[in-house]
Formats: structure tokens, C-alpha cells, sequence
């Protein structure tokens, strides 16, 4: 049986494992890819089930489901783009999966290390089309005919 811990319980879980800062920052990245999973989970389900769904959501109200779509998909893309944002802007800490990779860089052994700088890596090489359009001005025509044209 799975236990229901609240979100305080679970940070202190963090704390247990990781250094005070690492921890929240851990918390509050896990929190966003889960609320961001189950925002594609929705996405998916609106609009990428069947055909009959589509024209279903046209037939409804085609106008205000062609919107959402577009901000669904632009807020999804978006904040993926800011969980690959660098350490820092501005002189300033970004909650990122860069800033978090830094701060374990010292704190995990070079191997487990190592495996994620790999992964990320591999995100950042996935993601880079996306953040070139994201870094210019027709973001959301950009990425919207990336994706759907």
C-alpha cells in the first residue's frame, strides 16, 4: 500500500538525501515535470486520440478548441524550454535541470555524476531546435509550425 505524504513530508524526504538548497530545488523541478507530465497526459488525450476526437472538438467549437490547442502546446514547449534553461540569467539562480546537474556535480560520486551530465546532454541536443525558435521573436508561430505544419 502506497503512503500519501504531503508535499513537506516529502521535501524533508529530499533533505535526507540531498543538501538543503539541492533538496528544494529537487522538490520544486519534480513537481513541475509531474504537473507538466500529466498537462501532455491532457493534451494527448484531447487531441491526439483519434480522428473522430477532432472532428468531435471542430464540430463542438472549433475556434475555441483551436486555440487551446495552441496554448496547450505553446505552455508545454515552454516549460520544458525553462527546465532547459543554464544555471543562471542575469545573475540569478534558474530552477533548472542545469542548475540542478551543477549543484550535484560536488555532492554525488563522479560516476552517478557522469551518467547525468550524459542524459542531459542528450535533452539539451533533443531540445535545441525548440529554444532556437523559443530565442526568437515569432516564438509561438515558430513552434507552432514545427510542430504542425
Amino acid at each position: 500500500m502506497s503512503e500519501n505524504l504531503s508535499s513537506d513530508d516529502i521535501l524533508r524526504k529530499y533533505q535526507q538525501v540531498f543538501p538543503n538548497q539541492t533538496a528544494e530545488l529537487f522538490h520544486y523541478l519534480s513537481n513541475d515535470v509531474a504537473n507538466l507530465y500529466l498537462d501532455w497526459k491532457n493534451y494527448c488525450s484531447l487531441y491526439g486520440t483519434s480522428q473522430e476526437r477532432i472532428d468531435l472538438l471542430n464540430q463542438t467549437a472549433q475556434s475555441f478548441f483551436y486555440r487551446m490547442r495552441i496554448i496547450f502546446w505553446r505552455d508545454i514547449l515552454a516549460r520544458i524550454m525553462r527546465l532547459m534553461d543554464g544555471s543562471t540569467s542575469m545573475g540569478k539562480s534558474n530552477a533548472s535541470l542545469k542548475k540542478l546537474l551543477d549543484d550535484l556535480k560536488n555532492d554525488r560520486d563522479g560516476a552517478f555524476w557522469s551518467d547525468l551530465k550524459s542524459d542531459y546532454e542528450e535533452i539539451e541536443k533533443i531540445t535545441r531546435k525548440i529554444k532556437n525558435l523559443r530565442n526568437k521573436k515569432n516564438f509561438s508561430c515558430g513552434l507552432f509550425n514545427l510542430c504542425f505544419a
